[in-house]
């Protein structure tokens, strides 16, 4: 804990290899997905889902392989709860969704007792949710930016974004990497992901704006590491705690909840480097402006004038 507080580490030594690191990954998961592509869910592709209780001593490998058996049908199984909670997903792969649903239904009406849920995504519905997704992105990176061009000055809100865009990035390719399945769950982490990642982005920048304003004869490099050095104890208990929080969601909280939470895990870690890594570097060549005045905030302007 004393060296977080008595920190006095030179990020902006390695400000280009950071850069570099980021750009690096940044083009490594493009083509991660070009290649490979998603694993989306039905929330996306349109499929059928089963929540079903089964008898004692039916086991996962029997139950898909009897579906398996039937051609054209993309299955998953996994528990979800005990041993006999089985949750049951399979894409439409262009058959008729009543006819894949009655289908399974006979390849499970030996082993199933109870039936506690049985959901249908059409392939229209999953059009429109990809949409809403991309839209709730946007939407998001554009109010984030135009708050912190309000709140600080333009050259802040792009290298915040940037920042964002390279951690939403590279845990998406992670994602694809893991084959982790691609649905709305992971649509709400990587939200979640955006507004912890600029957090500690902004927490960065205020302390750079404070001190611009207090170490006239400094450098943009030495303000730029002593407001890390400053936020550095911050950062770190927020994001291990955190952590810690998540990690126990992975382990306890079963089938449902563990993409959600493998995503914001990733995201953590990646957003947590990003923010002293790669946005605020980023700042060493956009150089916001020194001035005092740039400095006050909106409100305090705007009861100067008054």
């Amino acid at each position: 804990m004393k060296m977080l507080l008595n920190a006095q580490y030179d990020f902006m030594k390695h400000a280009k290899m950071f850069l570099f690191v980021s750009l690096v990954s940044v083009v490594m998961t493009a083509a991660i997905l070009i290649g490979k592509g998603l694993d989306y869910g039905i929330d996306f592709n349109g499929g059928v889902l089963f929540d079903v209780v089964v008898k004692n001593g039916t086991s996962i490998s029997n139950l898909r392989k009897k579906i398996n058996s039937v051609k054209n049908i993309d299955v998953s199984l996994q528990n979800f709860g005990s041993a006999r909670d089985i949750l049951l997903r399979a894409n439409i792969n262009h058959m008729d969704p009543k006819n894949l649903m009655r289908i399974i239904k006979q390849k499970l009406a030996k082993d199933v007792l109870q039936y506690r849920r049985v959901e249908f995504v059409g392939p229209v519905v999953g059009k429109e949710l990809e949409k809403a997704a991309l839209y709730a992105f946007l939407s998001t990176l554009g109010i984030i930016m135009l708050y912190i061009w309000i709140r600080f000055e333009w050259q802040y809100g792009v290298a915040a974004v940037l920042g964002l865009l390279h951690d939403i990035f590279i845990t998406v390719g992670l994602l694809a990497v893991l084959r982790v399945e691609f649905g709305l769950s992971v649509v709400a982490a990587i939200l979640t992901i955006a507004g912890y990642s600029i957090n500690d982005t902004v927490v960065i920048f205020d302390r750079i704006r404070e001190n611009f304003s207090l170490h006239h004869k400094k450098s943009y490099a030495q303000i730029y590491n002593l407001s890390i050095n400053q936020s550095l104890t911050r950062t770190v208990m927020t994001s291990s705690t955190t952590l810690i929080a998540l990690l126990v969601l992975f382990i306890f909280g079963g089938p449902a909840l563990r993409s959600f939470s493998l995503t914001m895990i990733l995201g953590v870690v990646i957003g947590t480097y990003s923010s002293n890594c790669t946005s605020t570097p980023l700042l060493l060549w956009l150089k916001p402006t020194r001035d005092r005045d740039a400095f006050v905030d909106p409100i305090k302007k705007m009861q100067r004038s008054q």
